[in-house]
């Protein structure tokens, strides 16, 4: 009996990462690593960093709470020497372009309004659930929880689209100190974080133009989830995709890759 498996959209394509990475016969861990740049086009991960990584964990669309912040498409912690602390990267998925990924601004309204899978927005959520996770609050039991009391806009005014969000589960958030962050400095964890784009751009998607109908085109910048000068600014990072589909082409995982990019694609 011939069995296949067919990957399908976002979720495909980073399945068919996930397979890459961790299949140990492909040795691909490093590769793909060495695709990831940030936003000033430097290699994340370049040569001298890839030699000491000792451990790479994976963490597929860990949820964050039905009413909390939502499921990160991919986690990756990325463990080095022992001098060295570890490097967390939140990465969100788009089929499409990054420039046709993002919310487009509505002067005088809420941008956010109505597009909250948009990868503008995710990005934002899980840096506001970075915060909060490292605010350290406690609930009426004494447990410690996950609270976020609401997004502000420039003017520090609260945005209509953002009530509060709450991540109580013990468990969960036991999980997350024990585990998942085990290793991140909380007075400076925001050195350790990374919001990584995995979207079909092969060069950096944070200098594109965003072109909107019966408009002039406009700098990605304005769409862009995090103030130029914040420390979450400079640590926007992506996946460079040709780079990607190269290493992944002598792989069985590319098929799906393809498969999940395109659903017309024969990938018998």
């Amino acid at each position: 009996m011939d069995v296949k498996l067919h990957y399908y959209s976002e979720r495909g394509m980073v399945d068919s990462i996930l397979h890459a990475i961790s299949n140990p016969e492909n040795g691909k861990c490093k590769e793909l690593l060495k695709s990831i740049y940030d936003i000033n086009n430097n290699q994340l991960f370049a040569d001298d960093k890839i030699k000491i990584i000792k451990k790479v964990d994976l963490f597929n669309e860990f949820s964050l709470g039905k009413q909390g912040f939502g499921e990160p498409d991919l986690i990756i912690k990325v463990a080095l020497d022992d001098d060295q602390l570890p490097i967390i990267l939140f990465v969100e998925a788009k089929i499409d372009t990054f420039a046709r990924s993002v919310t487009v601004p509505v002067e005088g309204e809420n941008c956010y309004k109505n597009h909250t899978s948009d990868i503008n927005f995710q990005f934002r959520l899980k840096k506001r659930f970075v915060d909060a996770f490292f605010n350290e609050k406690l609930n009426e039991k004494g447990e410690r929880i996950v609270l976020d009391n609401g997004d502000k806009d420039k003017s520090g005014n609260e945005m209509d689209h953002t009530s509060e969000r709450k991540l109580e589960k013990p468990e969960l958030v036991n999980y997350l100190i024990n585990f998942v962050f085990k290793g991140i400095n909380k007075n400076n964890y925001k050195e350790q974080i990374y919001y990584v784009s995995l979207t079909n751009d092969d060069n950096n998607p944070y200098e594109t133009e965003r072109k909107i109908k019966g408009k002039s085109s406009r700098s990605i910048e304005e769409y862009l989830p995090f103030e130029k000068d914040s420390a979450e600014y400079n640590h926007l990072a992506y996946f460079k995709f040709k780079e990607i589909k190269d290493i992944l082409k002598d792989c069985n995982e590319y098929n799906m890759f393809e498969g999940a990019l395109d659903l017309k694609k024969n990938i018998y």
